[in-house]
């Protein structure tokens, strides 16, 4: 790709010369920094991916973002999807379980890894913050932010929509309308739902089709601008998913309770009952702007409510040994209050409080045969936070911010029969960031910046232990760049990570238990290329390469393949979990207008390197790489719309987790098959 780069670039300058060249890129504009900036003028490293970007990558929910990021891995764990970014994140799936990458929807924290897989419609562009982020968001993150930022509704009246069909008789929908209800107001709705009528697996004790997703999401905003200085949104989502879950089988070789060496074939289940995840999602939010003249007040209210059953064979087997009824509940309320520098001034500042309080819980957890758990738990946090940037001469910016965190958290914790248990635990600390960016040239940026982030700590709803917040110190060094009359966009960025009290998840006898490791060290370097090579021809790339060891962990859990109990060991100089030393993209888009319309064409692909399972670094989720590609045509007043398609196109046997289980064996759930399919859409 590099040989191939610089070749293309040699003849975009011998075009310039000629007065041939192909128009430059278009400016990618991100709040990183709660406010609107160049993405080339932000000294921290983000990834941004637009609407048009996610269609065309054939990207249709929340774990497929990973295809476009480097460092960025997504892996689905039960019924939740958990981020690692940079080889930072958390193995943990319980409703109370904060992810360590932290997501947010137009400003909303969302705090429980229930109900974070979800479909994408509506979506005006994604950001990924990589590294810790405390002193502009809301609550902590040790590994970064993940924004999703859906589109204003228009006064002018809009509509769209889209069907799509395709194999396992695959149905897809999506509708969006907008308008204005006088000067003030505008409103829109945008909705989307997919199922897969045939199964993408099959069981053949059960002799059912598995691997089978129903999921419908409706979203509404309406702003409201009753002045020049003055905007109120209001947004409300619904969203409901009806699957089978993730369907595991034993891994091939492995010997279950059984005790007989696993052969199924991949995306082939052998259990005696059906697993599912059965969930219904509801959002609501309030966001106010208002200028003050002299600052700008900003306004976030934000509610979640995920009320969700999941069962599941917990040993993937014909035999009645572990089955797992889990119904979960996730609810969560945020107020979030800035006050920010006007717009042009030379110093730019920021205040904020952010108020959170969540409960989260089992209502119940049965493990059959072994247990029954009522835990909830309730986590109440106020913070203050700021930070503020000052020009040290004409070229040379100096950031520096903190925050402050007071959080209280309480656990109520039942077992079986036994009297409810309460726990009580507090935490207190202090996070920053400082950094220093210089314009070495109006294309070129640089800087260093050196961030503290905590991730919050808790309680296990299994076992009514308590863990540590998880810290991290991050440094940084990285560079924004643009070349050759802005047709060549690069920017990539180094990076040191000293972890400590690191939170570790594992499984025994059903039920979960978390821990706090010692230290780790992580480092690496992720890039971003984007190349016009001409008109109709554009190219998205990006790399990232990680080196993540744990440096002390002398009393890890360490399990055995086959089924037996769970020893420690000592772990220290293993890899970390969910950190693949190399991950890649590259995505190649072509577009051509003719008298019969717009014909385009993109063809996607994504590597991901091999990811460990468990700090004992004795199961891993092999490497693989998975390609889509897109073949469409508009009409020239673009109303109509047609495009075939097709994910994973080669149709890739690949595996999207493995867990280590105590007494159980270890087991996997594999990654779709090829899926074909055609999009007829429509819009006014």
């Amino acid at each position: 790709m590099a040989t191939t780069g610089m070749a293309f670039a040699q003849d975009v300058a011998r075009n310039a010369l000629a007065g041939d060249a192909p128009s430059g890129l278009a400016d990618i504009v991100v709040t990183a920094q709660r406010q609107s900036q160049s993405i080339q003028k932000v000294p921290i490293s983000v990834s941004a991916i637009s609407s048009d970007s996610l269609e065309s990558r054939q990207i249709t929910d929340t774990i497929q973002i990973a295809a476009a990021v480097p460092n960025l891995t997504m892996t689905q764990s039960g019924y939740v999807a958990t981020p690692f970014l940079r080889g930072v994140g958390s193995n943990q799936s319980g409703p109370a379980d904060e992810p360590s990458v932290a997501t947010y929807i137009d400003g909303v924290y969302i705090p429980s890894p229930a109900g974070n897989i979800f479909r994408l419609n509506n979506i005006e562009r994604i950001e990924v913050l990589k590294g810790p982020q405390g002193t502009l968001f809301g609550r902590n993150a040790t590994g970064g932010v993940i924004q999703i930022i859906t589109k204003d509704p228009s006064h002018d009246p809009e509509a769209r929509g889209s069907i799509s069909y395709g194999s396992f008789e695959t149905l897809e929908g999506s509708a969006y309308l907008s308008t204005g209800l006088g000067k003030d107001l505008a409103i829109d709705v945008s909705s989307v739902f997919s199922e897969n009528n045939k199964g993408f697996g099959f069981d053949i004790n059960r002799k059912a089709e598995t691997m089978k997703r129903n999921n419908l999401s409706v979203r509404s905003k309406l702003l409201w601008t009753p002045g020049e200085t003055t905007e109120v949104r209001i947004a409300g989502g619904y969203t409901r998913v009806r699957s089978s879950g993730t369907d595991f089988q034993p891994v091939f070789g492995v010997k279950p309770i059984l005790g007989v060496p696993s052969t199924l074939p991949p995306r082939t289940t052998n259990t005696d009952f059906a697993n599912s995840n059965n969930s219904d999602t509801y959002d609501l939010s309030l966001n106010i702007r208002q200028d003050l003249g002299f600052a700008r007040l900003v306004s976030i209210t934000g509610y979640r409510d995920v009320d969700g059953l999941a069962t599941l064979d917990q040993d993937s087997t014909p035999i009645p040994a572990v089955r797992a009824d889990i119904n979960y509940r996730a609810k969560s309320w945020s107020q979030e209050l800035q006050l920010l520098s006007p717009l042009g001034s030379k110093i730019n500042w920021l205040v904020g409080l952010y108020a959170f309080e969540g409960k989260f819980g089992y209502d119940p957890l049965n493990v059959r045969g072994i247990a029954t758990f009522n835990s909830q738990t309730r986590t109440r946090s106020l913070a203050g936070f700021g930070q503020v940037t000052v020009p040290l001469g004409d070229t040379t910016n100096f950031t520096a911010g903190l925050r402050y965190t007071h959080e209280r958290q309480r656990l109520l914790f039942g077992l079986n029969a036994f009297p409810v248990v309460e726990k009580n635990q507090g935490i207190e600390r202090l996070t920053w960031r400082a950094s220093i960016d210089h314009q070495f040239t109006p294309d070129v940026m640089g800087y260093v910046s050196y961030n503290r982030g905590i991730k919050s700590g808790g309680f296990g709803l299994t076992n009514a232990k308590g863990y540590r917040p998880e810290v991290l110190d991050a440094y940084e060094v990285g560079f924004k760049s643009q070349m050759f009359d802005n047709r060549i966009r690069l920017n990539a960025a180094v990076f040191y990570y000293n972890y400590k009290d690191i939170q570790v998840s594992f499984i025994a006898n059903g039920a979960i238990s978390t821990e706090n490791a010692a230290r780790a060290r992580i480092y690496g370097f992720d890039a971003d290329l984007t190349f016009k090579m001409s008109d109709n021809l554009t190219l998205n790339a990006g790399f990232g390469y990680t080196n993540a060891k744990y440096k002390d962990f002398p009393s890890a859990p360490f399990f055995p393949l086959d089924a037996g109990p769970a020893t420690q060991g000592d772990a220290s100089g293993n890899t970390l979990t969910g950190a693949p030393p190399v991950t890649a993209n590259a995505s190649l888009n072509y577009s051509v207008p003719t008298e019969f319309g717009k014909i385009g064409a993109n063809f996607t692909v994504s590597y991901r390197g091999k990811v460990f399972s468990g700090p004992d670094n004795r199961l891993a989720l092999p490497e693989y790489t998975l390609a889509n590609a897109t073949v469409s045509w508009k009409s020239r007043d673009e109303r109509f719309s047609v495009s075939l398609w097709a994910r994973n196109l080669f149709n890739k046997e690949y595996v999207v987790n493995r867990t280590e289980q105590a007494n159980l064996g270890a087991i996997q759930a594999w990654g779709d098959p090829r899926v074909l399919g055609a999009t007829v859409g429509v819009g006014f």
